[in-house]
C-alpha cells in the first residue's frame, strides 16, 4: 500500500514540476493535495497579475536589477523615463549616455543619485534611488525612478509668475500716479517751455514704462487653455505663412508623420507659441544666404505628439542656454525677454514641455505634448 501511494506521490510531484494538472487519482486525499496547490499556484498568478498592474499604475519608475546586470523586472514608467523600449540588461542604458551602465552598477543600497542624458525632446534629468533585498536567495538592487528636470522647471515658472505679480503691481502703483499728474500739470497755465518740455518727458517715460509693464502682465494673466481637436499641419502651415510676411526670403521647409496628426490643444496659444519660436529661428539665420529652418511634427508610437522648430543659425552659447526661458532675459537689443518665457508658461498650462537643445550651427525647440 505505502509503495502504491508513494509512487502516486512521486507521480503528482514529476507532473506538477512538468507544469501537468490533468491527472487525478482514486485516493481522495491525493486529489486534496493536487486541488490545494492548483489553487495555489492560480492564487500566485493572479496576485503577479495584480501587484504588475499596481507597479504599472505608479508615477515612479521600478527597476530590479540582479549582481550581474540583468533586468528582472521593470514598469511601464521605468520604459517611458528612460525613453527604452526594451530593457533587459543595464548595458543597454549605454545608449543613452555611456556612462549610465557603471553608474547604476555602482550605486548602493539607500543611495541617491542625479543622472542626466539628452534625447531629440531634449535634456532629462532624473533621481535615481536604490535599495536591495533578498529574492530567492539572491540580493538584488531595487531602482526607484523619478523625473525632476520638469518638476523643477514648473516650480521655477510658478516662483517667476508670483514674483512678476508683485513686482508689477508695485511698479504699477508708483508710475500711474505720475503719468496721470505729468498729464494734468502739461494743461497748465503759465509753465515755461522747459518745464513743459520736463512734462513731456516724465510723461511719455511713464507710458513706456506702464506698456513695458503690461507686456510681463501677460504672464500672470494667461487664460486657462480651452482644448479642442486640432489638426497639426494646417496651424504650422498657417504660423508660416505668417511669419514669412514679417521675414522676406525666409525658407521653411514642414514636415508633418503621419499626416493626419491631431492635437488635444487651445489652438490659439498653441499657434502663439509656435509663431514665437518660428520668429526666433528666423532672427537667428537672418542675413546667411544658407539659413534653413524646419519644422516637423510627429508622433512616436502613438504616444506623444512632438513639434519641433530647428535652424541653422549660430546657436546659442552654452553659458547663455540654462538662461533662455527666464523672464526678463534677452540676448537681443530690441527684446523684451517675454516671448520664451511666455511660450514656456502656455506649455506648463497644457500638461507639456518646451525644451531646447543647441549646438554650434544648429538650434531644436521642442514643444512634447502628453
Amino acid at each position: 500500500m505505502w509503495n502504491k501511494s508513494s509512487r502516486a506521490i512521486n507521480y503528482m510531484l514529476s507532473a506538477i514540476e512538468a507544469g501537468d494538472y490533468a491527472f487525478r487519482f482514486a485516493d481522495v486525499n491525493l486529489n486534496r493535495v493536487k486541488d490545494i496547490i492548483v489553487r495555489e499556484k492560480e492564487d500566485a498568478a493572479r496576485r503577479e497579475q495584480y501587484y504588475g498592474l499596481i507597479l504599472d499604475s505608479a508615477r515612479t519608475g521600478i527597476m530590479v536589477v540582479s549582481p550581474s546586470g540583468v533586468i528582472k523586472q521593470t514598469n511601464a514608467e521605468a520604459h517611458r523615463l528612460l525613453r527604452l523600449k526594451v530593457l533587459t540588461h543595464l548595458n543597454q542604458l549605454g545608449r543613452l549616455e555611456p556612462g549610465l551602465p557603471d553608474i547604476f552598477k555602482e550605486m548602493g543600497a539607500g543611495e541617491r543619485r542625479r543622472i542626466s542624458f539628452s534625447d531629440e525632446r531634449g535634456e532629462v534629468t532624473l533621481a535615481v534611488n536604490c535599495s536591495t533585498m533578498v529574492l530567492r536567495d539572491s540580493e538584488v538592487k531595487v531602482f526607484a525612478i523619478s523625473e525632476i528636470g520638469s518638476e523643477l522647471a514648473e516650480q521655477e515658472t510658478e516662483s517667476w509668475v508670483r514674483l512678476i505679480r508683485v513686482l508689477t503691481h508695485e511698479i504699477m502703483n508708483s508710475i500711474s500716479p505720475i503719468t496721470s499728474l505729468s498729464e494734468t500739470l502739461m494743461d497748465a497755465e503759465g509753465l515755461s517751455d522747459e518745464v513743459r518740455r520736463g512734462l513731456e518727458t516724465i510723461h511719455a517715460t511713464g507710458k513706456g514704462l506702464t506698456a513695458f509693464v503690461d507686456s510681463y502682465r501677460q504672464l500672470t494673466r494667461l487664460p486657462e487653455p480651452r482644448p479642442v481637436l486640432v489638426e497639426v499641419r494646417p496651424l504650422l502651415e498657417r504660423a508660416v505663412r505668417l511669419v514669412e510676411q514679417e521675414f522676406e526670403g525666409m525658407r521653411v521647409e514642414v514636415k508633418v508623420e503621419p499626416d493626419d496628426i491631431m492635437l488635444y490643444a487651445d489652438e490659439n496659444q498653441v499657434f502663439q507659441v509656435v509663431v514665437n519660436l518660428l520668429k526666433n529661428a528666423a532672427q537667428a539665420v537672418a542675413g546667411r544666404t544658407d539659413g534653413e529652418i524646419k519644422v516637423t511634427a510627429r508622433c512616436p508610437a502613438g504616444e506623444q505628439v512632438i513639434i519641433s522648430i530647428t535652424d541653422n543659425g549660430p546657436g546659442i552659447a552654452a553659458e547663455v542656454l540654462p538662461q533662455i526661458f527666464i523672464p526678463f532675459f534677452t540676448t537681443k537689443d530690441a527684446g523684451s525677454g517675454i516671448g520664451l518665457s511666455l511660450s514656456r508658461q502656455i506649455m506648463r498650462l497644457h500638461g507639456a514641455q518646451l525644451t531646447v537643445r543647441s549646438v554650434p550651427g544648429q538650434t531644436t525647440f521642442s514643444m512634447v505634448f502628453p
